[in-house]
Formats: C-alpha cells, structure tokens, sequence
C-alpha cells in the first residue's frame, strides 16, 4: 500500500496532442507522398516515383488498404529520406501549424503537463516535428524496418501505445487533443478534458453517437 501511495505521488499530468489536423491542418504523410514524389523524380530516382505512384493509384481505386498502402510507401522511400531531406520536409510543413493548438500546448506545459504528440504518421519526421516543437515525449508509426509485425499507430492500437507511453513515463492522461473520430479510443477514457479540434460534422456525429464530452476549439 505504501508503494503504490508513493507510486501515485509521483505521477506527473499529460496532455496528449494528435498531429494531423490538430497540431498541423494538414494530412501530413498527403504531403510527404507529393515531397517524395517530386523530390525523387529531381534526383532521377523514377523507381521510387513509380512505386510511388503505384501504390497511391492502387488505393484511390480502393484495392489496397491505406495501412498497406503506407507500409510499402514507407519501405520505398525509407533509405532516399536520409535525415537532410527529412529536415527539409518537416521545414515544408511546419508553417502549418495551428496556433491555437500549439498556444494551449505550451499553457498546458506552464502547468507542468508533459507534452506528449500522438499521431499515426510515421516516426521518421513526426519524431523531428517533436523535437523542433519541444515536446517531451511522441507515439508514432514506427518504420516497417523496425519492426516484424508493422502496424500502423491509429485507433485501438495508438490508444495501447500512446497508454503504455504515459505509464512508462508515470504519467497520467489529463487532455487529451484531437481532430478525429479516430481517436474515439483514447477520447473514451477518463480525464479531465478533451479538446476537439476544428472537427468535420461527420466527427461530432460520432461523437455525441458516443456520448463523450468534449470542448471546441475552432
């Protein structure tokens, strides 16, 4: 009892922030598709741009998953991104950030939160957009290489991660920012907030289907 009432004294609060269309308005791995692309057709690389291509083509047709179609994106393109065009990307996209998002992160931070970015984009560059933003800690989709048994970080299994993330850290999920139905999985859990970022009707619709409560910011 003594060991878990000084477990308990040491858990630091978090505020949990998704990246695509909350702490950046864009669908971040939209764009490094199109920076790949462009870039690997400059550097006469056309086999990485037909992959490319390819599978993009096979899932606008709806006969891949987007979860494999991202896998093998990935695996493409994972040796051409070495760290150079990896920071020259993350300097693409990061005038997309929300201000709005990233003001009440650093409030939060004022607090004492740990700052923790949770996304399903790939851990390559979301690593990078954490570290040029300063958060304390992020859970993304690892590289296919790292991994036997890829899975994208998105849903159930980001919730699993994200949780098991904080409890390494003893840290307890607080608030928790997002954009998308998505993260139902994670929005579900107690705490004491959640933020919903200029979300699509279709999300408030799962929401309320869903009965989570949730405050706006637009």
């Amino acid at each position: 009892m003594v060991e878990r009432c000084k477990k308990e004294a040491v858990m630091q609060k978090a505020i949990v922030i998704d990246l695509d269309g909350t702490l950046l308005a864009i669908n971040t791995f939209k764009h490094y598709i199109g920076f790949v692309g462009k870039l690997a057709c400059q550097k006469g690389r056309l086999d990485i741009a037909v992959a490319l291509a390819f599978w993009v083509g096979l899932r606008k047709c709806r006969l891949t998953s987007h979860e494999k179609m991202k896998r093998h994106i990935l695996k493409h393109s994972a040796h051409f991104m070495n760290q150079e065009r990896l920071n020259d990307f993350v300097d693409s996209i990061l005038p997309f950030r929300n201000g709005k998002v990233y003001e009440c992160a650093l409030a939060y931070r004022k607090q004492g939160f740990f700052l923790c970015l949770s996304t399903a984009a790939p851990c390559s560059y979301a690593s990078l957009i954490a570290e040029r933003l300063s958060f304390d800690s992020v859970c993304a989709t690892p590289m296919p290489s790292q991994i036997h048994n890829w899975k994208e970080n998105v849903k159930e299994i980001k919730c699993k991660n994200t949780l098991k993330q904080l409890e390494k850290h003893h840290l307890t999920l607080d608030v928790l920012m997002t954009d998308h139905y998505d993260d139902i999985p994670l929005l579900k859990i107690k705490k004491l907030k959640n933020i919903v970022v200029n979300p699509t009707a279709h999300t408030l619709e799962k929401l309320e289907t869903e009965s989570i409560n949730f405050e706006l910011l637009k």
